[in-house]
């Protein structure tokens, strides 16, 4: 919701200098009377030069001398009013209106007080009938578009609105008050341009400058809302969070973070926004906090697929190979239909050494497309594992039908003639994976161990140091070029 920075607006009680107060004042003014409008006047004086309180305190000892003298009574509630007393400005403008019913900078200010008090209603009599005597005074119009703001009526506080942009377009108040009508009759763009219209005439406006900021990023005119939204209050949590997904999408994370931490606190129910805060702090490379961050978005909304899915993904990447199969467990019963979700948790599940969960996951991945050679590798490998070499065999030579270049299938049919000890065809087939893709490793390895047990033990040592070459810190190449060695 927008803050609404309406103001009623009041107008200057007029002294009518020399005015008549009485009929006897009008037939022959003494010179007391004269003495006491020119004292009236320069009590006006004081508040027109910037003195306020010395105006206050010569009305109130005027009003002492003459309780119901009409410019004076008219001056001293406007200045009550000024000084938000409008209560005690009522019975003074109410005298002084009586006595001018024609003076309708005096009428407008008692609808002032009664809109002040609460009094809606006569506040918006006295308005029309200012209007009806002046009605190119753009006050009263204004006045009345506020009134109609708080009783809801936003169709015909945008007429008043619209009205005193008519007659004085350059008042930031007013602009600023026309976007909120057009705001809540949902005219967005409208809405936009008032706002916006209101900062550029008070740019040191934070509510004007933040309400075209956030007018403009909620119609995604991301560029536009930036410039106002950094004019804008960056300690209010609506602006901080703007400027907080602006920056992310223009990925500047640090200055994304920045406004997050800013919010954070008053933001602790939010589970949108402590996702954002974790993929910001992701993107920077802030791991632990990034994991922080989305575990108390899932308590929040344990059922989030995003949340559900970025926490899994970067436990996957810790190692926490269990909690991450848990939670694309989860997100798999919630989106039976995805296909990423039950990829990533075969994945999940292979590395926790779930063996059936992953075959169960990627079997379900391949009914719904046969042609993830990804996902068929992944599953033969696993068939592997389980001694279930059949089916790894066929996964394997689906593969090579549609890639008879795929090194990684290759290489699983080498393991296959391995283990029946067809030693040359296996030789073959690693070699062929290794020519396919001379820096797959596994492939070197095991052409070492087929040529160890074909009694060529020095072709092996010099086949693992290739694969050393390639990758120092293959655990297992290094194993068996280490015990090869020792053995002589």
């Amino acid at each position: 919701m927008q803050k609404i920075r309406t103001r009623i607006t009041a107008i200057l009680a007029m002294a009518v200098a020399c005015g008549a107060a009485s009929a006897q004042d009008a037939q022959s003014p003494t010179p007391a009377d004269v003495d006491f409008r020119d004292r009236v006047i320069h009590a006006a004086g004081e508040y027109t030069n910037g003195h306020p309180e010395r105006a206050f305190e010569k009305f109130q000892e005027l009003h002492r001398l003459n309780p119901h003298d009409a410019d004076v009574e008219g001056w001293l509630g406007f200045l009550l009013l000024v000084n938000h007393e409008a209560g005690d400005a009522i019975p003074l403008l109410e005298d002084a209106m009586a006595q001018h019913p024609n003076a309708v900078e005096v009428r407008n200010n008692l609808g002032n007080a009664y809109y002040a008090t609460g009094d809606y209603d006569r506040a918006l009599d006295c308005y029309r009938e200012v209007l009806h005597r002046a009605p190119d005074m753009f006050v009263p119009h204004y006045n009345c578009g506020n009134i109609f703001l708080k009783k809801s009526d936003y169709v015909h506080a945008l007429v008043e609105y619209r009205k005193a942009a008519a007659i004085n377009g350059d008042d930031p108040s007013v602009q600023n008050d026309l976007g909120v009508a057009y705001e809540r009759l949902k005219d967005d763009a409208n809405a936009a341009a008032a706002f916006q219209r209101a900062s550029e005439l008070q740019p040191n406006s934070a509510v004007f400058a933040r309400n075209a900021g956030l007018a403009l990023y909620r119609n995604r005119e991301l560029d536009e809302a930036l410039p106002y939204l950094l004019r804008a209050d960056s300690t209010d949590s609506s602006v901080a969070l703007a400027l907080g997904e602006i920056y992310s999408r223009k990925n500047q994370e640090s200055q994304a973070i920045h406004y997050y931490e800013q919010v954070k606190d008053s933001m602790n129910d939010s589970a949108p926004f402590w996702f954002n805060f974790g993929v910001m702090r992701a993107k920077e490379g802030d791991r632990a906090g990034a994991e922080a961050a989305y575990r108390h978005a899932l308590e929040l909304a344990p059922t989030d697929l995003d949340i559900l899915t970025n926490l899994g993904l970067l436990l996957f990447e810790k190692g926490q190979y269990r909690q991450s199969e848990m939670l694309f467990d989860k997100l798999a019963g919630l989106e039976p239909s995805s296909i990423t979700a039950k990829s990533d948790l075969g994945s999940a599940a292979a590395k926790a050494g779930d063996l059936p969960q992953a075959i169960s996951a990627w079997r379900q991945v391949l009914a719904a497309d046969p042609d993830d050679d990804r996902i068929r590798l992944s599953l033969a490998e696993v068939y592997m594992d389980t001694q279930d070499y059949e089916d790894a065999a066929t996964n394997f030579m689906t593969v090579i039908h549609r890639h008879p270049n795929s090194a990684r299938a290759l290489n699983g049919v080498g393991l296959i003639h391995l283990r029946e000890s067809k030693l040359a065809q296996a030789e073959a087939a690693f070699r062929t994976s290794i020519s396919c893709d001379s820096k797959f490793v596994p492939a070197y390895n095991n052409l070492a161990v087929t040529l160890e047990r074909m009694n060529r033990k020095s072709q092996a040592v010099s086949v693992l140091q290739e694969a050393l070459q390639i990758n120092p810190n293959d655990a297992d190449a290094r194993k068996n070029l280490e015990r090869l060695r020792e053995e002589g």
